[in-house]
């Protein structure tokens, strides 16, 4: 592409000030140069940006950590230079966290009525996430930015008041940390947030159905221990939890 010309044979140098900002951007501003039509942007030797018509640039897109050179070189109407800044070094930062986002599991506050789960979450950039449940780290993910990410075949949580935690690391070590707190009340198979008689007549029309091929999908929730069948296994982890002693 060429480049800029030395300044000892035109004005200048003029004043340029560089401003970091928190997403790997560089905020460039200079000195009006006398009879410039226009500028252009040299970031390391080579030009990123020409035809501007202000006297500030920002360079997004930009690596953190990284260190850049820029100059701001002036051309009259006959795109002839006539004038450029000093040198100004800068270097990238970011300092903004990524954003986490559950798509799918339990709402908010809201009522699941089975042991098991899964959340589906993603992320806004790269990053290595920690999935906690109740405070127990389960285990770390590599999360590619806008690629979702299911936790499957999480179990075994009764009763009670439970929370899944994302803590995110980006590659600048900014964290964010993301909660999810809902009410797990298993066996509350009618639905009144009691565990009763009426769940036992439930479970055991499910039960009994289970004796008869094709029983309806939506029995496949009394199936408490996963393996594909309703039987006196899953009567008895039903009945020894909420009773404390199994009755089959």
């Amino acid at each position: 592409i060429g480049s800029p010309q030395s300044i000892a044979a035109v004005g200048g140098p003029f004043g340029i000030t560089a401003q970091t900002g928190d997403d790997c951007d560089v905020k460039l501003r200079w000195t009006p140069i006398g009879g410039a039509a226009k500028y252009e942007i040299w970031r390391n030797g080579e030009r990123i940006k020409d035809d501007l018509k202000t006297i500030t640039y920002t360079n997004t897109g930009l690596t953190h950590g990284q260190l850049y050179l820029y100059k701001v070189v002036a051309k009259d109407v006959g795109d002839h230079q006539i004038g450029s800044t000093v040198d100004i070094w800068a270097i990238a930062e970011d300092r903004t966290p990524a954003t986490l986002t559950i798509t799918s599991g339990p709402e908010e506050g809201g009522l699941w009525n089975d042991i098991d789960y899964s959340f589906v979450f993603e992320s806004d950039e790269n990053c290595t996430v920690e999935y906690r449940i109740d405070g127990l780290l389960l285990d770390t993910v590599t999360v590619v930015g806008g690629n979702p990410v299911t936790i499957n075949n999480l179990d075994d949580l009764f009763d009670g008041i439970h929370t899944f935690q994302l803590t995110a690391t980006d590659v600048a070590g900014n964290i964010t940390t993301l909660t999810r707190t809902w009410r797990i009340k298993a066996g509350d198979f009618d639905g009144d947030n009691d565990i009763d008689k009426n769940d036992w007549d439930a479970f055991k029309s499910a039960y009994e159905a289970e004796a008869e091929p094709g029983y309806p999908e939506w029995d496949v929730k009394f199936d408490l221990n996963e393996d594909d069948v309703i039987n006196v296994d899953d009567a008895n982890i039903f009945f020894t939890h909420y009773t404390g002693a199994p009755i089959l």
